[in-house]
């Protein structure tokens, strides 16, 4: 630390001299100053205006306090010089340099203790080999020397380690010797080596195989054996190997072998199975592979198997063939067949070629599975034939379904123009049925009395017809013939203007039977029609018979304010017939006997309008007018009296039994009058009671003849019915009805499924069977026509059939619904099939043409002409040809069809460019060129004569041909060519005109077969092969499925395929999976999973640290064997292997054992050691001969032990007096009798010119003391040298300790520097002129030739000298008589500053060093001779002395040697200064203590000579 009192004196003293000088140097050159300074009588002088110091004296006093950072640098030079003794010589030698040589020059200390050291030590590095199988050597080495320079050759003691010659284990190991001198000041030699056991790299296992090695580390000597596992073979076959030595590299004596996979033989009896292939898990067919049979397509497994190569190279069995899987297909299967009854005959028969199949196993059986058999009778209707074809393996195929349609052949109903003809067909209309023919009437029959359905014998679809003979029968006419006589009765008959009129007469007690509403038996016939009316038969006369009673109605009212009160309506009903049933008990007041002579009835009770006039019901009675109130009740009743048969006439009957009604109205007045039907203060009205009008009443079901007042039944066929006014009508039966007894009264309905041809039906026998759903007749009665293709009924008794949708037509005759109704093809089945096209009729200003087919052909060979007309040809071969009037190839494509494929074929041909485009499947195909044209006027005749034709071939189909007179766009053609039957609504010719007319060889195939859909491209074989079929595909599945999709998955897992205990499992995609156990894997779990296996370790590294438990670690690799992908690898925290090592403690460095104010200054350097240096903290400083090692070092090469005690630090302090004496030699000698004058010449001049002496801060003695009486020898008569003394006042005592912590100075310490400076300054003005030394004595003048000067500093007891100040005396040393401080002796200590002496150890126990600060430190046991020797001195006894002494003089050789160098430079600076001193002046004239006597200006020339 340089914040020392040192540091602070010389800051105070360079800043008060050289910068101050400097200045002084740049502002006034060549200017010579004369400092003059007025003597002050006050002791603080510096504060007083009587001592004036030189200019820049005050310049330096002002920067001392601010520029000590500058000073600092100053004394740089010095401090360089005196860095050998230490910090606190840095700081010395930085002051001598700058201002007290002389002084300091004196005080040569002693040089410092040099360390020991070691003259040899062996070198590091090298290494030692184990024996084989050892971890162990021996070494051996020559023990080092070391020496000191004080002390010579030194003891060497081992620190660390073994003895040479010892066993040393694996691993780096240092040697450590120490050596130390008297004072303990150590040295060590270090050095390493290193034990090494040589070793091979573990081996790794060869990859399916292992090694074996009889050590766990693989050294030189270790034997390792070398295996493979099972299925391998070892090549070369070196089963053992070990590891040797190869100069100074090891390695294994052979070659790892490697694990070579044993393979089983492919091209074998085994791998080859039937219909398949071997599939193996591993193409190189190596041990443990698994091979199974993949079969070919269409083939399949009975049982999964597998052959494994096993380990002595052969295939554990022989690998299953493969059978049949694939169902065969049916190649050709027939369309229905249309068959049609023989005659009178329900049946037909019906002859077919048989289906034809293929298989991929080329044997194949075809067999019926449903129907009759081909050549059999088949009847009426459907019936679904039913083929499958069977391979070998039993493999069926998809069924080849068709039907036979039986149809019957039926006449139309006969067509009989002859009115007056009937016909009865009782075995309806089929081939070879027979209709009888009658007249009506009496009218004679002329022809065959019946006709016959007969067939037209043509091919193709049969015609029927009626034969009826040579010519038409009729009926011959004989116009309005009498009519026959009724029975019981009698008619006549008379002609008239326009026919005959007869007259129908019944006899007695019967009468004329009623017709309609008002016959009278009288019959009407026009000769123009011949046909009596209203009946042209006569029915019978019935018996006659009389009414039963006659009945009328009456009715009263009741005149009110309001009738909505329904409870008096209801009182009023209820009060009524309560008043008839007393009246009906009294005879009604005797006009009737009894209740069936007579009867009131039918009581109705309503609220009439509010007021209205009343008419009586009674036509001959008139009530009169009369006024009603708001309301009005009516009360209607019905009356009926008995018609009594009587001798009388009917008609006086009829008036008795009225008079009977009129008499019990009028009693009924009377039960009024007498108040009995007033109700709720209601009563009727007297006037409101009339009857109305009285009519015969008949049995239910007869008819009133008014005119003869009988009751009469109707006839037979009809019953009495009320017409639309009310009145009984006799009404013909309703068709499905009949009335055959013309009493009964209703007709009887037919039975079920029943009805009659028309109304008025008289007989059970008229009611015929209805035609069923499917049929059809004029009346909808039996016999029937099933519907036509094409049409359908749903309903019964249906007298015609209902039209399919455009587009469409059934399969067969007599469809009931219109779900029978579908889309159809056309096969052409010969070689020149045609079908003429009818012309659209109003197609007119035709600008193109659009004609677009499906088409289907069953051979690979077709021509097929798709539209000709008078104007255009259109024709399908190799490829389409399209021509145009004679120009027969007008326009060409190349258009592929595949053969039992449908395809849509598109062709467009407009007036404007492009004039042809075709189009297939809805893609473009052909555009005609810019060349290709034609014109309206030909596309107008477009139509004309058109017609379709196949050419050559057969079996080519057709569906969805439709002709649009307009161009059509891609768009639209592509919408159509995605279904088979769309109709475009500009179509003007469709499938329907194609099959308007039935055609030979052109067969309608119902439902439609034509696909547009390729069901393939929809996977729906499930990624298997799929071949696309007409309205279905076929899957080819492959690699065991099944099923029609091949969706069934084959299972795998039902042969246990997973072994080692494996579990099974089929996977989504048609294969599967073993979940192996643990240790196992393959596809198979076949293989054993080879987990990782760890080496044999490597060797140890070396431990982490030396002490304190450390780590080291080896290390091994997961190698012996890898592990699988699959297996379990070695556990990662594994591979290192960590165990403690060196867990003894550290031998630490213990803390650096600090003398009294030492400051250590220590760090780490990086192998570990630990250096400090000291230094002596502010107010402090090492004394001359005590100085501390340049640096203390610790660490494991010292063995943890410091290589020296560092020595306590004194406290500075002012010295009680500075004196120099100066010697100067003269050129000739002095007598001693003139020598005192002499003395006093030079006092009082040097008095004068002293520059301290002018100050008064010092005092000038002069002496020639080669003349005094104690120094003068004998015969001494002069002298040629004079002393000059230069003594400092006594110093104002300061604390330089605080003075160094503050940094600040004060008074005292500046007084003392000042004084300080003066005296340097003075004695360098000695040293430095001649002149002020010469001396004139009587004429006499004496030149100085030489100066020699020292400095004593007086210091008190127990202090020594530090340069210009004192010192306490550290702990370990004491003062001496000579003002210093030395070191106490070995045997003795001080543990106490400031001493004057050493203490002596306890007896028998000394110290190892000389300088001991304890007693502690007196740890050594003295020898018996030594006990005797060891004796307590004074001062620390003469080897203290001696010690004492030669340290000193060390110091003042270093000491020496640094003025030497200081010298050197100041005599380059003197010379300049000597140059400018007469303009600069002294450096410094300041006293120390004040004089009071007026400063005396002087002019300096120092001079500085040795």
């Amino acid at each position: 630390m340089m914040s020392s009192v040192f540091m602070t004196l010389v800051v105070l003293y360079l800043i008060c001299t050289y910068e101050a000088f400097a200045e002084q140097q740049k502002e006034i050159p060549q200017l010579k100053v004369q400092t003059r300074m007025k003597r002050s009588k006050s002791d603080n002088a510096l504060n007083s205006n009587q001592y004036t110091p030189a200019p820049y004296l005050n310049k330096m006093l002002q920067n001392s306090q601010n520029s000590q950072s500058e000073a600092v640098q100053l004394v740089g030079l010095g401090s360089a010089v005196g860095s050998a003794l230490g910090p606190v010589g840095t700081v010395v030698g930085g002051l001598v340099g700058g201002i007290l040589c002389i002084i300091v020059c004196h005080d040569d200390p002693p040089p410092p203790n040099k360390p020991p050291y070691f003259t040899s030590c062996p070198k590091s590095g090298q290494k030692a080999y184990a024996e084989e199988g050892k971890t162990k050597a021996t070494v051996s080495w020559q023990p080092p020397t070391a020496t000191d320079p004080e002390d010579g050759t030194l003891s060497v003691y081992l620190q660390s380690g073994l003895l040479p010659g010892s066993e040393f284990d694996r691993g780096d190991h240092t040697i450590i010797y120490s050596a130390t001198d008297h004072n303990g000041v150590s040295t060590s030699c270090f050095f390493s080596f290193t034990i090494v056991v040589m070793t091979c790299d573990p081996p790794q296992w060869p990859i399916n195989g292992y090694i074996r090695c009889d050590k766990s580390e693989v050294m030189i000597g270790t034997s390792c054996t070398v295996g493979c596992f099972s299925g391998y073979k070892m090549s070369p076959q070196n089963s053992r190997i070990k590891c040797v030595k190869n100069q100074n590299n090891t390695s294994m004596d052979l070659s790892i072998p490697s694990c070579q996979e044993i393979t089983c033989p492919v091209n074998v009896a085994e791998m080859r199975p039937q219909h398949g292939t071997a599939l193996c898990t591993h193409q190189s067919h190596k041990y443990d592979t698994a091979c199974f049979t993949q079969c070919d397509r269409g083939y399949t497994l009975d049982k999964m198997m597998f052959s494994i190569c096993e380990s002595n190279g052969l295939w554990s069995r022989h690998l299953p063939d493969c059978k049949d899987s694939e169902p065969p297909e049916i190649t050709y299967c027939p369309n229905t067949i249309y068959s049609y009854t023989n005659r009178n005959s329900k049946e037909a028969l019906v002859n077919w070629t048989e289906p034809s199949a293929s298989d991929n196993s080329k044997n194949v059986t075809v067999h019926q599975i449903k129907g009759p058999k081909s050549g059999f009778s088949f009847r009426v209707g459907i019936t679904e034939i039913r083929y499958q074809a069977t391979d070998s393996n039993g493999n069926k195929s998809p069924e080849c379904i068709f039907f036979v349609v039986v149809e019957e052949l039926r006449c139309n109903p006969p067509l009989i123009s002859d009115p007056y003809m009937i016909y009865r067909c009782p075995d309806g209309f089929t081939y070879g049925s027979k209709c009888n023919l009658r007249c009506m009437g009496k009218f004679p029959l002329v022809g065959n009395d019946s006709i016959v359905c007969e067939k037209n014998s043509t091919n193709g679809h049969p015609s029927t017809y009626w034969n009826k003979g040579p010519s038409d029968p009729y009926c011959k006419r004989i116009p309005c013939n009498d009519l026959p006589a009724p029975i019981n009765g009698a008619i006549s008959c008379d002609t008239w203007m326009f026919g005959r009129q007869c007259q129908m007469q019944c006899s007695r007690k019967y009468d004329i039977p009623a017709v309609g509403s008002g016959f009278t038996g009288i019959f009407t016939c026009s000769e123009k029609e011949g046909v009596f009316k209203p009946l042209n038969t006569v029915p019978n006369c019935t018996e006659s018979r009389l009414p039963g009673h006659i009945e009328t109605l009456g009715e009263f009212f009741y005149y009110t304010g309001s009738c909505s009160d329904p409870t008096v309506l209801e009182e009023i009903k209820l009060n009524f017939i309560q008043q008839m049933k007393i009246l009906e008990k009294n005879g009604y007041a005797g006009v009737c006997s009894d209740t069936l002579q007579c009867n009131v009835g039918n009581v109705s009770v309503t609220c009439g309008p509010r007021s209205r006039k009343r008419r009586s019901i009674n036509s001959d009675e008139i009530s009169g007018r009369f006024k009603r109130s708001d309301s009005e009740i009516r009360v209607e009743i019905k009356i009926s009296s008995l018609f009594l048969n009587s001798n009388s006439s009917t008609s006086d009957s009829f008036e008795f039994a009225k008079q009977i009604q009129k008499n019990i109205l009028k009693k009924i007045e009377e039960v009024s009058n007498s108040g009995k039907l007033t109700v709720s203060g209601l009563t009727p009205n007297a006037g409101s009671f009339v009857l109305g009008f009285s009519a015969p009443v008949c049995p239910e079901g007869l008819y009133i003849r008014m005119s003869s007042l009988s009751c009469v039944p109707c006839i037979s066929g009809s019953f009495l019915n009320v017409n639309n006014r009310g009145r009984p009508v006799c009404t013909p039966c309703p068709r499905g009805f009949y009335k055959e007894d013309e009493f009964e009264i209703h007709c009887t309905q037919c039975p079920d499924e029943t009805s009659t041809v028309e109304t008025g039906s008289t007989h059970l026998t008229d009611c015929i069977d209805k035609c069923g759903p499917g049929e059809y007749s004029d009346t909808g009665l039996s016999p029937c026509s099933p519907c036509a293709k094409s049409t359908y009924q749903s309903k019964t008794m249906s007298t015609s059939c209902l039209q399919c949708p455009t587009g469409l037509t059934t399969a067969f005759h007599g469809s009931t619904d219109v779900q029978n109704c579908t889309d159809f093809d056309l096969m052409f089945k010969y070689i020149g099939n045609k079908i003429d096209i009818r012309k659209p009729s109003g197609v007119t200003n035709i600008q193109g043409v659009t004609i677009m087919l499906w088409m289907l052909s069953a051979h690979d060979t077709f021509d097929m002409t798709v539209f000709q007309s008078k104007t255009l040809t259109i024709r399908l071969k190799e490829k389409l040809i399209i021509g145009k009037g004679l120009l027969r190839n007008w326009a060409s494509a190349d258009v592929f069809f595949e053969n039992g494929t449908w395809m849509h074929l598109a062709v467009v041909i407009k007036k404007n460019h492009p004039a042809v485009s075709v189009y297939v499947n809805g893609n473009q195909k052909y555009q005609s060129s810019s060349s290709v044209s034609i014109t309206a006027a030909e596309l107008s005749t477009a139509f004309e004569d058109a017609f379709l034709k196949q050419n050559i071939g057969s079996g080519m189909s057709i569906s969805g041909y439709q002709i649009v007179p307009n161009t059509m766009s891609s768009d639209e053609i592509s919408k159509f060519a995605k279904t088979c039957h769309s109709k475009s609504p500009e179509s003007v010719v469709t499938m329907d005109d194609l099959i308007s007319k039935p055609v030979r060889g052109i067969d309608v195939i119902v439902p439609s077969q034509c696909d547009s859909v390729n069901e393939c491209e929809s996977d729906p074989c499930n990624g298997h092969r799929c071949v696309n079929k007409v309205k279905g595909y076929i899957c080819q599945c492959s690699n065991g499925y099944t099923g029609k999709n091949c969706e069934i998955k084959p299972d795998y897992c039902k042969h246990d395929p997973c072994q080692n205990g494996a579990s099974c499992a089929n996977t989504p995609d048609g294969n599967y999976t073993c979940t192996c156990k643990d240790s196992f894997k393959g596809m198979r779990c076949e293989k054993k999973i080879v987990n990782g296996g760890w080496s044999p370790w490597n060797e140890f590294s070396e431990c982490t640290v030396s002490c304190n438990g450390g780590t080291k670690f080896r290390k091994r690799t997961c190698n012996s064997p890898r592990p699988d992908p699959d297996g379990i690898p070695c556990n990662v925290s594994d591979a290192i292997q960590r165990v403690p090592c060196n867990e003894e403690k550290c031998p630490s460095c213990p803390h650096l054992k600090r003398g009294f104010g030492n400051v250590p200054h220590c760090h780490e350097t990086d192998d570990g050691h630990e250096i400090c240096k000291v230094t002596c903290r502010p107010g402090y400083s090492f004394l001359p001969g005590n100085s501390p090692l340049p640096e203390y070092k610790c660490g494991k090469n010292t063995s943890y032990i410091w290589n020296g005690k560092p020595p306590a630090c004194g406290k500075l302090d002012i010295p009680d007096q500075i004196t120099t004496e100066t010697i100067v030699s003269y050129n000739a000698p002095v007598g001693c009798d003139i020598a005192s004058k002499a003395s006093q010449f030079l006092k009082v001049k040097l008095e004068s010119s002293i520059q301290c002496a002018q100050n008064k801060t010092c005092i000038v003695a002069v002496e020639a003391k080669d003349c005094s009486s104690t120094l003068r020898k004998k015969r001494t008569a002069n002298s040629q040298m004079q002393h000059v003394t230069l003594t400092t006042a006594t110093a104002e005592k300061f604390d330089i300790e605080s003075l160094a912590q503050s940094n600040q100075t004060n008074v005292a310490a500046k007084k003392y520097i000042i004084g300080l400076s003066e005296l340097e300054l003075s004695v360098q003005q000695l040293n430095g002129t001649d002149d002020i030394l010469k001396i004139v004595i009587d004429g006499n003048i004496f030149t100085p030739t030489g100066q020699t000067t020292t400095s004593i500093v007086r210091c008190p007891n127990g202090q020594g000298r530090m340069m210009f100040l004192c010192a306490d005396c550290p702990s370990g040393t004491h003062s001496s008589s000579s003002g210093k401080c030395v070191l106490c002796n070995k045997g003795n200590y001080q543990d106490e500053p400031g001493q004057t002496s050493c203490k002596s150890c306890p007896y028998g126990k000394t110290t190892a060093f000389v300088g001991s600060q304890s007693q502690l430190d007196c740890s050594e046991t003295l020898g018996i001779e030594n006990k005797e020797r060891h004796q307590p001195t004074e001062n620390g006894g003469k080897n203290g002395t001696l010690i004492a002494v030669t340290t000193i003089s060390v110091v003042l050789l270093l000491g020496m040697m640094i003025t030497l160098g200081i010298f050197a430079y100041k005599k380059i600076t003197r010379k300049r200064f000597k140059e400018n001193a007469q303009r600069i002046g002294s450096w410094a004239s300041l006293s120390m203590v004040m004089p009071n006597n007026e400063y005396i200006a002087m002019e300096s020339k120092p001079k500085f000579k040795m």
